[in-house]
């Protein structure tokens, strides 16, 4: 039996501290002048906690999966397991939302239902064009066209040819 890796706890534990601090900061505390190098470098930290935490979200399921595959369970009994898992968080995330940011706001995705989502491996792995990698494509066009037409003047900052 394999035993759990403390580095994954302790990193786990940085961002969860980490998630705290940002969100204290950013929505507890304004930004002014006499403050402002250290609100801009609570924001420069806050970028780290949510990848690196669904990071080990997702190695410590494959690591989970590694232990109980050598442990004999068969291929169904895993996969009910991840399921159940995924609907899990993904409803405890759900409820969260409806509970903090009342109904209009329960599908805005968070934490709990990001996680719940990309724990459901199997199901966003299959298919003809399965969620990942092709969610890829419309995230770079979305972002590409908040960047180039993001202002409301209806002029583009981004052209072909490199003219503005």
């Amino acid at each position: 039996m394999m035993k759990r890796l403390a580095s994954i706890d302790v990193l786990r534990a940085i961002a969860i501290l980490l998630m705290i601090q940002v969100h204290f900061v950013e929505n507890l505390s304004p930004r002014e002048a006499s403050s402002a190098a250290l609100y801009d470098l609570s924001e420069v930290l806050g970028m780290l906690p949510a990848p690196l935490f669904t990071f080990l979200v997702g190695l410590s399921l494959w690591l989970w999966l590694r232990r109980e595959t050598g442990l004999g369970r068969s291929e169904l009994e895993l996969s009910k397991v991840v399921v159940r898992r995924g609907l899990f968080l993904s409803g405890a995330g759900l409820a969260f939302a409806v509970v903090i940011w009342l109904p209009e706001e329960v599908f805005d995705w968070d934490i709990l239902t990001l996680l719940g989502a990309s724990t459901l491996i199997g199901f966003l792995l299959q298919g003809y064009f399965p969620l990942l990698p092709w969610v890829v494509f419309p995230l770079v066009g979305f972002a590409t066209g908040k960047r180039c037409w993001g202002d409301e003047s209806g002029v583009a900052a981004c052209s072909v040819g490199g003219e503005a």
